[in-house]
């Protein structure tokens, strides 16, 4: 027959709690550190969709500030040709008025 000591047997048995919280603990930070990792993926897989998200964002509103651009030049343009054609319909009518006012005074 085997013969333990107490002692002997006391000490297997702390031993064998100390593995099996350390096989515990072992696999807790595992599944941590598995998580992290799955979170990291999960992270930068959004990040790039949020990137993607900005960069159409930008580029619809660098199209629409394009759009105001043009149609804000196209505006200017009319005006601009809209000014000199009343400037060239007004300025003889006023040289004709101004050449009979100053005939009469002159009369």
């Amino acid at each position: 027959m085997i013969q333990c000591e107490p002692n002997s047997l006391f000490q297997l048995q702390t031993n064998l709690i100390d593995l099996k919280v350390d096989m515990a603990v072992s696999t807790s930070i595992d599944r941590v550190v598995e998580q992290m990792r799955d979170l990291r993926h999960e992270m930068h897989a959004e990040f790039y969709t949020l990137g993607n998200r900005v960069t159409a964002i930008e580029t619809k509103l660098g199209m629409v500030t394009e759009t105001k651009k043009a149609v804000f030049d196209r505006v200017m343009d009319y005006i601009f040709k809209t000014v000199w054609t009343v400037t060239a319909v007004i300025l003889p009518y006023l040289a004709y008025v101004f050449f009979q006012f100053a005939r009469v005074l002159i009369k």
